[in-house]
């Protein structure tokens, strides 16, 4: 018979599961104390099946597993399925303290392997003429005293005999493995691992916790180089994250992943072709989602409602307080689980949102985008098209609403869209960019090319510079410039002129030209041409006026 392997996205019921798995509640337990109330109990129930951890950090099994088995090997020998010992006398010591260590460990373990579905994650293992308990528990079982819990798994008569030929299922939970190393790849806003900081370039190790804030994500790369984002406002812990390339005998070559969402969104995207012992597993308080190669999201509230949107490709949802089938998710379905139901169901995602109507430019002042009426959104928006630097996180009701831009500033920003049902499932992305522009200036009236040439008149004050009255609208006032000697420097302004006329007495020489331009609230003129003021004036040399 040639090594098979038996997988599927379902709870494994290891110690570490039992910590975290609520207990089920009546529909009265609502409120997020009676929540707390049930975690912690299901805590100290689930430490009080398992048992102390294993030294070395493995799934706890009962101390007296391990002297079960030792006692019985020693008093049987090596346990070779070809050289049967003799059974102890029955009524001996040693017979009655076997029985005893036996029956404790099968009452202890039977809770455990019961809730277990019978399609967990395992490997085909067949007995050939050389193997032993002990061999298989030292170089197949990530540690001797896994053996015990295979036993109980196959329900075998004897828990120290094994013989040629024999099929044994074995979880892949239970078998030796090599961590691997998931990588960080970018931080946007407040995040932390294990309470500390978070970098791009740092590891995510198996059991630590990543959160982030308002605004702020996360996005992961996985051993089998899924990319996972952790999105605002969530909780996500890293569960078996393992190797099994040196399972070969058993059938078993390749990675397994479990991310365990304690609240908030994850949204997936599953390597194709990656080379799983098992399913990549998501897994909330109540609901295991687990894939091959595809896109989706997983949603867990405060209320421990799940949901789950398949964008691409297909996904197997399991309920783990249910023992019935999964629930399997195509491309454009999703499904939700709320606390007292023990089934889940599929539907379609709702339709995209049409966002058609928006232009590619707005302006400050003006920066509002009309959203698609009588339905909620979701909007997410970033400074890239990857959509991770994020600036922006929000629901929006159903009815007549709009989304507004204007303390992002200005640039192009990438807003992501989702419709959302009445289950709150969300529908694919539509993601668009939009440049927001400085606001639009006030209108105004051009003003002519240049003022009319002006009119000089010499008089007894000096000379009158008379030009004719700017046509325009509201307050108006004129600047005129006088520049004098040979080197070209200004000698006179005025400002503020409220008439079309203005006297000034010229350089001693008479040498000297001017200008003049309207200024109004619509803005400036051009101005005039230069003239000379009076017989003789000849240009020199022009210098602006710094400062008009």
């Amino acid at each position: 018979m040639s090594p098979t392997i038996r997988t599927a996205s379902i709870h494994e019921a290891t110690p570490e599961d039992l910590m975290s798995r609520p207990l089920p509640r009546s529909a009265a337990l609502q409120a997020p104390s009676q929540t707390l109330t049930g975690l912690s109990l299901g805590l100290f129930l689930g430490m009080l099946a398992c048992g102390p951890a294993d030294a070395a950090g493995h799934d706890a099994l009962p101390p007296s597993a391990g002297a079960s088995i030792r006692d019985a090997v020693q008093a049987r020998g090596h346990g070779r399925p070809d050289r049967p010992a003799a059974n102890p006398a029955p009524g001996s010591a040693s017979s009655k303290a076997r029985e005893r260590a036996v029956s404790l460990t099968q009452q202890r373990l039977k809770a455990r392997t019961e809730a277990s579905d019978a399609t967990e994650p395992t490997a085909l293992l067949t007995v050939q003429p050389k193997d032993t308990v002990i061999g298989l528990s030292r170089h197949v079982l990530a540690y001797p005293k896994a053996w015990t819990e295979v036993a109980v798994f196959n329900r075998l008569p004897d828990a120290n005999r094994i013989q040629v030929s024999q099929a044994l299922r074995i979880p892949l939970r239970l078998l030796k493995y090599q961590r691997q190393r998931a990588e960080i790849l970018h931080v946007s806003g407040a995040a932390s691992l294990d309470g500390g900081p978070v970098r791009a370039g740092d590891a995510w190790e198996e059991g630590q916790v990543l959160a982030t804030g308002e605004g702020a994500s996360v996005q992961v790369r996985l051993a089998d180089l899924t990319e996972l984002r952790v999105m605002p406002r969530s909780m996500a812990r890293l569960g078996r994250h393992r190797d099994y390339a040196a399972q070969a005998r058993l059938g078993v070559k390749g990675f397994e992943g479990q991310i365990e969402l304690q609240a908030g969104t994850v949204e997936t995207l599953a390597a194709k072709g990656a080379q799983r012992a098992a399913p990549l597993l998501v897994k909330t308080p109540t609901v295991a989602i687990g894939v091959r190669g595809t896109s989706y999201r997983v949603h867990h509230d405060l209320l421990a409602t799940t949901r789950s949107e398949v964008l691409e490709g297909r996904v197997q949802a399991d309920l783990l307080i249910s023992s019935e089938g999964g629930t399997p998710l195509l491309g454009d379905q999703g499904t939700r689980h709320q606390t007292g139901e023990r089934q889940l169901q599929a539907r379609a995602l709702p339709a995209r949102p049409d966002l058609s109507a928006w232009p590619a430019q707005i302006r400050q002042g003006q920066a509002t985008l009309p959203l698609p009426g009588g339905q909620r959104h979701r909007i997410l928006v970033a400074q890239d098209p990857a959509m991770l630097d994020t600036v922006l996180d929000l629901d929006v009701d159903g009815g007549p609403a709009a989304l507004s831009l204007e303390t992002l500033g200005l640039g192009t920003w990438h807003v992501r869209v989702q419709a959302l049902d009445d289950w709150g499932l969300a529908s694919q992305d539509v993601v668009r960019p939009v440049q927001v522009l400085p606001p639009v200036a006030a209108p105004v009236t051009p003003l002519q090319a240049g003022p009319q040439a002006s009119v000089v008149k010499s008089s007894e004050a000096g000379v009158e510079l008379v030009w004719p009255a700017a046509q325009v609208s509201g307050r108006v006032s004129y600047e005129v410039q006088l520049l004098g000697d040979a080197e070209g420097v200004w000698v006179l302004r005025q400002s503020e002129v409220t008439a079309p006329a203005w006297s000034v007495k010229p350089p001693q020489d008479g040498k000297a030209f001017f200008r003049y331009r309207i200024r109004s609230a619509q803005g400036n003129s051009p101005w005039s041409p230069i003239q000379p003021l009076g017989p003789g004036g000849e240009w020199r040399k022009w210098v602006p006026f710094l400062g008009v």
